[in-house]
């Protein structure tokens, strides 16, 4: 874990996150309603994510 720095908790606990938003999106959204806002919640997750992801620690920026 120590070579990865943020990413080595960024992955497990987003891919806890859309897992968990998925299953909501199959398995407990009773109504359109719920389904849509599940799946508007998961898209946003997944793009922070990814932002995230792609952020560079400021040493590696810095000459």
């Amino acid at each position: 874990m120590a070579g990865f720095g943020y990413l080595a908790l960024l992955f497990p606990f987003g891919g806890a996150l859309t897992g968990h938003t998925a299953f909501g999106v199959v398995a407990n959204a009773a109504t359109l309603a719920d389904k849509l806002e599940l799946s508007a919640l998961g898209l946003l997750v997944l793009i922070l994510l990814a932002l995230l992801a792609r952020r560079r620690p400021l040493s590696a920026v810095r000459p």
